[in-house]
């Protein structure tokens, strides 16, 4: 897609319009047992519905899969996908990303 998708600092700017279909797994390791969720999110506003959750062991990694989709309607500008971790202690040790556009 040329100039529409990089990879830049923590997140992805989309400089194209149009739909995008994103599929990440995202690897947490936890610092402490209990529930782990990451969240989509686009310019910093959630993404309806990409979210994933697990029950952590702690120092146990776990692998998360978010689906989600999004609209690119900013000709003039980019908006930029993240990946946030919105609950449980520990960090984000991996992320691998695939975007479709439509």
């Amino acid at each position: 897609y040329g100039p529409c998708l990089d990879l830049n600092g923590n997140g992805i700017p989309l400089r194209g319009d149009g739909y995008y279909i994103i599929n990440s797994s995202v690897t947490v390791e936890p610092t402490d047992a209990g529930p782990v969720t990451v969240q989509l999110l686009l310019d910093g506003v959630e993404v309806a519905g990409a979210t994933a959750s697990a029950t952590a062991t702690a120092g146990a990694p776990v692998n998360l899969l978010i689906v989600g989709m999004v609209r690119d309607c900013c000709p003039d500008g980019a908006l930029t996908l993240t990946v946030q971790l919105v609950e449980g202690a520990g960090n984000v040790v991996n992320i691998a990303t695939t975007l479709i556009r439509l």
